[in-house]
């Protein structure tokens, strides 16, 4: 709505403001009533203590490599791409071998660790063999 006082145009807006602060609190009122509310527990479970910071970095490294092996994969089946499905195959190959090469060291960490308790299992229950 425009009204002209002597001087110049003066734009008059009405907004209901109360209705839309109503709204927003009626519209929360029915958002909780119709959810259903859940508690989820998380639990942080510790460690292993074979596995240290060794087994973590290499974790990052094959999920790494997972992300850019799946990346590179995409980009050689796109259209114009700049990857060769050959550069897709070298980095699928990488990552399977930090794969194993991750897998290895977690099993040699594992054993080495249920080996000093196997060795101090008797010391501790006081019997020596």
């Amino acid at each position: 709505m425009t009204s002209t006082t002597g001087q110049k145009s003066v734009r008059r807006c009405s907004v209901n403001i109360f209705k839309a602060v109503t709204f927003r609190d009626r519209w929360a009122d029915v958002h909780e009533t119709c959810l259903i509310r859940r508690t989820i527990t998380c639990r942080r479970r510790p460690s292993d203590p074979w596995f240290d910071d060794e087994c973590r970095r290499a974790k990052r490294s094959v999920r790494r490599l997972k992300r850019a092996s799946s990346r590179a994969s995409r980009a050689a089946t796109a259209a114009p791409s700049p990857v060769t499905i050959a550069d897709a195959a070298a980095v699928a190959a990488s990552w399977t071998t930090e794969r194993r090469a991750y897998r290895d060291l977690r099993r040699q960490k594992r054993e080495s660790m249920s080996m000093k308790l196997a060795l101090n299992i008797p010391w501790v229950w006081g019997h020596n063999f």
